[in-house]
């Protein structure tokens, strides 16, 4: 009997200590607006892509992108079904792209998530209306550069320092 309520009480000591630690990690994040030359800096990961062989006027960023892709699965999910494309070609026109990671489409946004030859995490989600957002994730210096039509924010200490790999 008491070695069982010993347990207990070490079970809850360890949870309210992890807790502790994730409360404490996820408020370390510091949110501030980009500035002027991290938007440039940033804005090359954004493709233009009229400038694509076969570019037809006629059709929305998003649609040209799928044109370029093929259809691989679909996955239920709660909210909707999502769809995973893939494409031998893609990867060619993203900036610096070193592995094309998923090409997925969900509830009228195609999201696209590569990695960068510096290993940095590029996710480009367009609309029926261009470029949705961007975001960019530095594992090495652990900031994230966000950019969407209304603000351009960077996470500094985005994860607390914990790394990916």
């Amino acid at each position: 009997m008491k070695k069982t309520t010993l347990r207990i009480w070490i079970l809850l000591i360890a949870a309210t200590l992890a807790a502790c630690l994730l409360f404490t990690v996820n408020n370390r994040a510091s949110q501030r607006e980009a500035t002027e030359a991290e938007i440039v800096a940033h804005s090359a990961y954004g493709v233009d892509w009229t400038q694509i062989p076969g570019w037809n006027p006629a059709m929305t960023e998003q649609e040209f992108v799928l044109n370029l892709c093929s259809f691989a699965w679909d996955e239920s999910m709660e909210g909707g079904t999502r769809r995973i494309f893939s494409s031998d070609i893609l990867g060619e026109y993203l900036y610096r792209c070193e592995e094309l990671d998923e090409i997925a489409y969900m509830n009228d946004i195609l999201y696209i998530t590569y990695y960068a030859s510096d290993k940095d995490m590029i996710v480009l989600a367009y609309d029926g209306e261009g470029l949705r957002e961007l975001a960019v994730f530095d594992d090495k210096t652990d900031m994230l550069f966000h950019q969407n039509r209304e603000n351009c924010i960077v996470w500094e200490n985005y994860r607390g320092g914990f790394q990916l790999g």
